[in-house]
């Protein structure tokens, strides 16, 4: 994505500001959130980290591992990304139904 991104770019940013002389700025970002919190009449305490954390929780629960998670999130330590990986009943079921397909479990 950021390749095609700085192919179509029309200055030297990947993420140029309004202004396209400079870069987008994170308080940008912020004011941008503000407004649209502010229309959808979200809490203060919604912010926009809360989607990266409602992303990589559907990661979890959707069966991703936690070292698949650290490495689209970025993490440094697998440690962070075992927060987001709640194995329910069900997933550990899959897991060792996973082993038998392999043929590890015969």
């Amino acid at each position: 994505m950021l390749t095609e991104r700085k192919a179509d770019a029309v200055n030297q940013f990947v993420f140029p500001g309004e202004s396209l002389t400079g870069p987008f700025l994170p308080s940008s970002l912020a004011h941008q959130h503000r407004r649209v919190r502010d229309k959808l009449k979200l809490p203060a305490a919604f912010v926009v980290h809360s989607l990266r954390h409602t992303g990589l929780t559907g990661l979890g629960e959707a069966g991703a591992d936690a070292f698949t998670i650290m490495r689209i999130a970025g993490h440094n330590s697998i440690a962070v990304s075992q927060r987001y990986v709640h194995p329910s009943r069900d997933s550990i079921e899959v897991a060792f139904e996973r082993l038998g397909t392999v043929g590890f479990l015969r």
